[in-house]
């Protein structure tokens, strides 16, 4: 209630408001087909401009339709297996709208999909008070706590913090490689991969060195260099071999921060514990 009179608040406007765009002209959800691994051409794109709950169905709908299904025959009935895992994206999606700042004009949470990858990227990026290390350790802070709220009674939304570490775990359970969390200036990006995990070879020198680095939770360049006794010029080219091997992941708030650190692949939900 305002001076005597109610009024809606402004995650019941994005929810529920018959004039939202008129009040928030970006609530949209741009999603984008790309034909190949680059944003050069695009085979489907669809603006979506709907109430929050109904925008999710939509959303999962469009990616269901451009990305592909391959059948395994079980010994009784034929199973379908989604290119990406259904609990990964769909976490990611409802991540993207509870957390996307609606204040910022110009910009919309954006789904892209490639032929190898899907990107959801939302306007605002980690709460404030909030590193990406924290959220990826399970901590929550909603930025819209009444579309948050909503979601939670609506079933959508089971525990808080969670998120994160249920993309991490269902893309775990289906063999795919690690999916990458970027904060980004006023952006934060989810790319899920289609590729499977490759078996790959640890030599005996990046086992002590993962071993070392699941202990302790997560590594800088700065320490791996005490550890190997090296220079930080042969560390950074040690670990990026680990990267490339999908072994280690980096965990930053952007692509070339000097001081991200590193964490064990399976470890990543643990990060910052």
């Amino acid at each position: 209630m305002h001076s005597g009179t109610d009024r809606p608040t402004n995650g019941g406007i994005l929810l529920f408001g018959e004039n939202r765009s008129q009040f928030f002209p970006d609530a949209i959800v741009r999603c984008v087909r790309f034909a190949g691994l680059t944003r050069t051409h695009s085979s489907d794109h669809r603006d979506i401009n709907q109430h929050l709950p109904i925008a999710i169905d939509e959303i999962l709908d469009f990616i269901t339709k451009n990305t592909f299904t391959t059948a395994k025959i079980g010994p009784k009935k034929r199973v379908n297996i989604p290119q990406y895992p259904d609990a990964a994206i769909r976490e990611a999606v409802i991540n993207a709208i509870v957390h996307t700042d609606y204040s910022i004009k110009g910009s919309s949470i954006i789904v892209a999909i490639f032929d190898d990858r899907i990107e959801i990227t939302n306007p605002g990026g980690i709460a404030y008070g909030l590193s990406l290390e924290d959220a990826l350790a399970g901590s929550s802070r909603a930025r819209n706590r009444v579309i948050a709220r909503t979601f939670h009674i609506l079933g959508l939304v089971e525990q808080w913090g969670s998120g994160l570490q249920k993309i991490i775990e269902s893309c775990t359970q289906n063999g795919l490689i690690a999916p990458k969390f970027e904060e980004t200036g006023s952006q934060f990006r989810v790319t899920i991969y289609s590729t499977k995990v490759e078996k790959t070879t640890v030599e005996k020198w990046q086992q002590s060195f993962l071993a070392h680095v699941h202990a302790i939770g997560e590594i800088s360049a700065k320490d791996a260099a005490k550890f190997w006794r090296v220079d930080i010029r042969s560390a950074r080219r040690r670990i990026k071999s680990l990267v490339d091997k999908r072994l280690v992941i980096k965990t930053s708030t952007s692509k070339n921060d000097p001081y991200g650190k590193y964490v064990v692949c399976q470890d990543l939900g643990k990060a910052a514990k």
